[in-house]
């Protein structure tokens, strides 16, 4: 079992990005047909499927995309990192968006049971999941079953300017500015099963409309800019779960289940 990677330094970022650009390179003269088959014969029958379905019109994947994806099964694999044969990647699309996830333990992020998932809600959406009750309380993401990014740490961060760095949220109106920030930690075997973390290799945005409307399907603005799969932009590990709830009466339940969230201002450190 290799242990979590959470972090890149800038100098391991660089030797790795120009790494898996080759990997990538290798591919970009094939065409769909080929790189589809090249993945389908290293997935299971039911990633296969998956595949080749959002491979048809209106297609969310195209040949760059499906280039990536070998690129990366090659990129981890002269890294000495033992992928499932076959391997179970997850496709899902969920309206607008779509992604193409692998297990962490066949990515260069590596095992992630015993890491903190990290993520953020405004103190409206703190309050009803994590502080008042009612219908939503331990409510852990979105809207239940459907996709969250989250941050995977080794250390949450205990101060307001340190989750700030850790999550990428500088410069951004909603959390960068004067007043409290609502951190929720979720951590645990049994938060992690529930959570299903996954590293996304992929992620599309439909230009228009939804899903069975959407005329052209282009990768997410920013997502793993300058970076190797599982990765931030600013070098942190980053993962995709599904939103989950966590049954629980008080804050204090749900902290002894593994969800806390922990109000970080501009002076205070958490405990």
């Amino acid at each position: 079992m290799v242990a979590a990677r959470t972090e890149l330094s800038p100098e391991e970022n660089a030797e790795l990005r120009a790494a898996f650009e080759d990997a990538v390179a290798q591919h970009s003269a094939r065409d769909k047909e080929e790189l589809l088959q090249i993945l389908c014969d290293r997935l299971t029958d039911e990633a296969s499927a998956a595949l080749k379905g959002i491979c048809q019109e209106p297609a969310v994947l195209g040949a760059a995309e499906l280039a990536r994806l070998c690129g990366h099964l090659d990129f981890v694999a002269a890294r000495g990192i033992q992928c499932l044969d076959p391997l179970p990647l997850e496709v899902r699309v969920e309206g607008t968006k779509a992604y193409v996830l692998a297990p962490p333990s066949c990515c260069l992020v590596g095992e992630v049971g015993g890491t903190s998932l990290l993520w953020v809600h405004d103190e409206a959406w703190a309050a009803q999941r994590f502080v008042t009750g009612g219908a939503d309380f331990g409510l852990c993401g979105q809207r239940l079953g459907l996709s969250k990014f989250v941050t995977c740490t080794k250390s949450p961060p205990c101060t307001k300017g340190a989750a700030l760095d850790l999550l990428g949220l500088r410069g951004y109106a909603a959390f960068d500015k004067p007043g409290k920030l609502h951190l929720v930690c979720a951590e645990g075997e049994t938060i992690q099963a529930l959570a299903q973390p996954m590293v996304p290799l992929l992620y599309m945005w439909a230009e228009s409309g939804d899903a069975s409307e959407a005329t052209r399907w282009v990768p997410a603005s920013h997502f793993q800019e300058g970076t190797v799969p599982g990765y931030t932009s600013g070098l942190v590990a980053e993962l995709v779960m599904r939103t989950f709830q966590v049954p629980a009466a008080t804050s204090e339940e749900l902290a002894s289940k593994g969800v806390r969230c922990i109000v970080l201002d501009d002076s205070t450190i958490a405990e």
